[in-house]
């Protein structure tokens, strides 16, 4: 599929498999005797094998072009891939040639050029032309086929990862399924600063730290099934203590048996900031805690079944006096007029019988001394089993003026509160309709999951272990998550999770409330936010697109699904700066960004890639005229004047657009077809969208 060839032939030391379509043994002879006799171990590709052996035209039908890897001069092996034909007729216009004529008197002349003649011709014997990508594909399959029942393939798999580990600082070894050493790329010396040599036969669990050790065993357990990513401490040779994060993917080799493949990338800067970060966050839980918020829980009968201490403090009530009391004539009897609040009329009591989230911005609970006290409530029902069995309140304290339009820091300015709730086991079961505008999921996708849907792999794993011991030992729990939304964007949330429990202690559920509000001052925030966006115009940068774009296609490839990349690149944006200065293309090309985000889904990702240069991703594509259709709307939008001091000008730009996996199958040959679409706008006159062509 990756070649997209029909057949393909193997052979090594005059053993052969053939695979799909192929031209007949006597035929494969000729065709192999054929390759030997070429000159060099250069590979060999062709859409139109008869033009270099004409003998080849009896079975084009079957393999009409090739792709051929040779291994060694003389040949020892070779890897064929056959495509078949495909006639296709081609529309010609002007014929350039001319004839000698008789005329009317019978004179010979030349007969004029046919400038507007238009005839056709069929193309046999062809295939479609192998583009690059496949080209490289197919050389890589190549050696790994060789590879896999030759001890020299072996050793070139090896000088293939040693050439890739000398070019990065990123370690790159393959182990037993113990975990033993096989082969380290030189870059174990930046790593862990010994070399490849000392590690062979070594177990890579060896230089883990102790408390990491279990957890690194597991996670080698679960490479077998899935490619996953983890950051563990281990030892440099010199005993400091560093932080590396490692990615596994298990390969099955031929003969059926596994390997597994890390790469260690040393992350200790990083992770050395995180950590600072989340004991800063900590030394001052006793300071955040202060603004926590109240929660109670409500059984289906309307008593109350839990009160945290927040609530007990607000209302004036110990625990065990608000517990198995009536919660709505307990707190809730009045209006803040005097006047009498029915049941009936009570958002608990609503949610209760709807199992929809309520939010009341305006709310009046009243304290055991009966002093009122206003409140912003958010509602949420308690789900067993598919069952509502009760409802959890949040509420915190409100003054007088701000009951209108106070922005709760704790609970979203939305129509309903940006909360989840937990079962026992931590699965949910419920998503507000606020917090599937912050993540983009929609409940029916989140529901049934566990938060770890969000999880962003910013975090250590001790910080979720320390959270949820928190929350077991002291029933609440606030601070910054780092989280993945559906987009693939990580942004901070200030999170509150409290478990609500029984009467008897045990937890019957966890409600989580997220909130962005809080989040925009803090330093972690700040840097992560700096080290990822475009100074000038706020965009995602390169790197943050890069790593996007790789996760998106990974998740693509899973899901069977497409993504879609448009190069933007402005039209002659170089004149803008040299007449009319540097601080005039700064606020060109900001204004340009926010046009260009104005035209994109709020779940696309629009990247400044750098100078006059802007990327878009695009997820999800089920209608191939989607992308185009975008990109004529950006052109649509960049046509309206800019006004850049005492004068204006209209931008334009080229815009090339490729599919994944319809056009590249990496990230990188994705790139590189959506540029090549793009110079193919700009050679087609400039300011127009260009899809990107293989051939």
């Amino acid at each position: 599929d990756i070649v997209e060839a029909s057949g393909a032939l193997l052979w090594i030391d005059g053993h052969r498999q053939t695979l799909g379509q192929v031209p007949e043994a006597s035929q494969l002879d000729d065709l192999l005797a054929w390759l030997a006799g070429r000159p060099g171990a250069d590979s060999l590709v062709t859409n139109q094998l008869s033009t270099l052996l004409p003998d080849a035209a009896d079975y084009a039908d079957v393999a009409a072009g090739l792709l051929a890897t040779p291994m060694g001069q003389p040949l020892r092996g070779v890897v064929v891939w056959f495509r078949e034909e495909k006639q296709r007729t081609v529309c010609w216009a002007g014929r350039p040639d001319k004839a000698v004529v008789r005329d009317a008197s019978g004179v010979l002349r030349i007969s004029p050029r046919k400038s507007f003649a238009v005839w056709q011709e069929t193309w046999r014997n062809r295939c479609d032309h192998w583009s690059p990508t496949q080209v490289t594909a197919a050389e890589v399959l190549s050696t790994a086929l060789i590879g896999a029942v030759t001890q020299k393939g072996l050793q070139q798999r090896e000088e293939f990862y040693r050439f890739f580990g000398d070019q990065t600082p990123e370690m790159i070894s393959r182990h037993d399924a113990q975990g033993h050493f096989i082969f380290a790329s030189p870059s174990a010396r930046i790593v862990l600063g010994c070399t490849p040599e000392d590690l062979l036969g070594t177990a890579m669990v060896e230089r883990v730290v102790e408390a990491d050790r279990d957890d690194f065993m597991q996670f080698i357990g679960k490479a077998t099934t899935e490619q996953t990513s983890e950051i563990f401490h281990l030892l440099h040779v010199d005993g400091t203590k560093i932080w590396v994060e490692i990615t596994s993917k298990c390969v099955v080799q031929a003969d059926g048996c596994s390997t597994l493949m890390l790469i260690s990338r040393d992350v200790t800067e990083r992770q050395q900031f995180q950590l600072a970060a989340e004991e800063f966050q900590r030394a001052n839980l006793s300071r955040l805690e202060s603004e926590a918020e109240g929660i109670l829980a409500v059984d289906i009968k309307g008593l109350v079944s839990y009160a945290n201490s927040v609530a007990c403090e607000l209302l004036g009530w110990t625990a065990a006096e608000l517990i198995g009391r009536h919660a709505h004539r307990t707190i809730h009897h009045s209006r803040p007029d005097g006047t009498a609040y029915p049941d009936a009329q009570c958002p608990s009591h609503a949610v209760r019988i709807s199992g929809t989230p309520a939010m009341c911005h305006a709310d009046c609970y009243f304290h055991q001394d009966g002093t009122p006290v206003r409140v912003i409530t958010a509602t949420t029902p308690i789900i067993n089993h598919g069952d509502i069995s009760g409802t959890v309140v949040v509420f915190i304290r409100a003054s007088k003026d701000a009951l209108q339009d106070s922005p709760n820091p704790l609970i979203s300015r939305e129509e309903d509160g940006a909360v989840m709730t937990l079962d026992r086991e931590r699965r949910i079961t419920s998503f507000s309709q606020a917090l599937s505008r912050m993540t983009g999921y929609l409940a029916a996708e989140a529901i049934g999951q566990t938060p770890a849907l969000l999880q962003s792999n910013v975090h250590t794993r001790y910080f979720f272990r320390d959270m949820w011991a928190r929350v077991k030992q002291d029933q609440h729990w606030q601070g910054s998550v780092w989280s993945r939304c559906k987009n693939g964007s990580i942004r901070p949330f200030w999170v509150s999770l409290n478990a609500i429990s029984r009467p008897d202690g045990e937890i019957e559920q966890y409600l989580v409330i997220l909130d962005e509000t809080k989040t925009h001052s803090s330093p972690d925030a700040k840097l992560y936010y700096l080290a990822n966006h475009d100074a000038l115009t706020a965009l995602p940068n390169r790197s943050y697109l890069g790593r996007r774009l790789r996760q998106a296609m990974a998740r693509a490839a899973r899901l069977n699904t497409r993504i879609a990349l448009a190069f933007i690149d402005l039209d002659h944006f170089k004149a803008i700066n040299d007449t009319l200065g540097h601080a005039a293309g700064d606020q060109f090309l900001i204004e340009i960004a926010r046009r260009l985000k104005e035209t994109c889904r709020e779940e696309d990702t629009l990247a400044r890639w750098g100078g006059d240069e802007f990327l878009v991703m695009m997820e999800d594509v089920s209608d191939l005229a989607a992308p185009a259709q975008l990109g004529e709307r950006m052109l649509a939008a960049l046509a309206a004047p800019i006004p850049l001091g005492k004068t204006s000008v209209i931008a334009a730009a080229s815009i090339g657009v490729a599919v994944f996996p319809d056009h590249a199958q990496s990230t990188a040959a994705l790139i590189e077809a959506a540029d090549q679409a793009m110079y193919r706008a700009k050679e087609s006159g400039r300011n127009r969208v260009v899809t990107f062509e293989p051939n």
